[in-house]
């Protein structure tokens, strides 16, 4: 399981520097490049296909994991599978919310799991905010979550990089 997830924006796919670089920035800073998640959304990887899957490609021979991040949201989610070589789906948290209550929503998440588990992918359910959605998710078999129920997200983690001209600097604390 990867220990950091970063979402990348759809403008990044046409940067054609950005897998080595952040391939690079794991190296200077000694993290294995499998410790980290990139997630893509699922709406701007199908902007452009082919530039997605150049950069999915790059990141993946990198060794970094892919994911694709608010799945199902699409109208054409399941197609997208197919042709991009993601090693997880992120459940968008639409089908998270109100998940106890709301059957339609546990049948959409079953069918999502069933799916890429067919498909060799790993699925991650993002959103769980108790105890009850996260055992029901663990019941339909989804391999990971993330949600205010465990953290809130951090812009401050020492494995971060921040940019403010382009070059990458580590954030410690104290300084």
């Amino acid at each position: 399981i990867p220990g950091l997830a970063v979402n990348i924006s759809g403008r990044s796919f046409g940067e054609p520097t950005l897998p080595q670089y952040i391939a690079d920035e794991l190296r200077r800073h000694s993290v294995s490049p499998q410790r980290l998640l990139v997630e893509l959304t699922e709406t701007s990887a199908v902007s452009d296909l082919h530039d997605a899957q150049r950069f999915i490609e790059a990141l993946r021979q990198a060794g970094c994991g892919v994911s694709l991040d608010d799945f199902g949201t699409g109208f054409s989610s399941f197609a997208y599978l197919k042709y991009l070589q993601v090693d997880s789906v992120k459940i968008d948290g639409l089908f998270i919310r109100n998940l106890p209550s709301d059957y339609d929503n546990q049948l959409f998440v079953k069918a999502i799991v069933s799916v890429a588990r067919g498909l060799r992918r790993t699925t991650i359910a993002e959103c769980v905010e108790d105890e009850e959605t996260l055992e029901m998710l663990k019941a339909f078999g989804v391999d990971c979550v993330q949600g205010y129920f465990f953290e809130k997200p951090r812009s401050d983690h020492p494995l971060l990089v921040t940019s403010t001209r382009g070059r990458a600097e580590r954030r410690t604390s104290g300084a």
